[in-house]
């Protein structure tokens, strides 16, 4: 893990290419406590297309990647879009990329960010829409 001013604590995994170019002198080791199984909560926000069965679609593709969906909320704008707002459970890092890749691949998404923040990496091209893995 390193600590940046301002910018809080960052855990990369052990192959992480970022790790390796990383200031050692704000780094430490850390490691993950194997006892622990609890899922956290995670923020996920997905821009659709305003159409009949997406929310469904979605929300089945969570559950099918292990992502238990702890709450739910859409909204519709006049423009034909829509956002679907989720707190989903996930273990680890991979159980949220493999949310976000699936619900990617979703007939009708748009993008698929972790919800609440800005600036992520660019959106990556996933199945029929983008997602930003964070």
């Amino acid at each position: 893990a390193h600590a940046r001013r301002g910018q809080g604590v960052t855990v990369h995994v052990a192959d992480c290419r970022e790790w390796e170019l990383r200031d050692a002198a704000d780094s430490v080791e850390v490691e993950w406590n194997p006892s622990f199984r609890r899922a956290l909560p995670v923020s996920v926000r997905v821009l659709v297309h305003d159409e009949s069965g997406v929310l469904s679609s979605v929300s089945r593709e969570i559950n099918r990647v292990g992502g238990g969906i702890r709450s739910a909320r859409a909204e519709t704008n006049i423009d034909g879009k829509g956002v679907l707002f989720f707190e989903v459970g996930v273990r680890h890092h991979y159980g949220l990329l493999k949310v976000i890749d699936a619900v990617g691949a979703v007939e009708g998404v748009i993008s698929v960010r972790r919800g609440g923040e800005r600036g992520l990496t660019p959106p990556r091209t996933g199945g029929r829409g983008t997602s930003s893995r964070t």
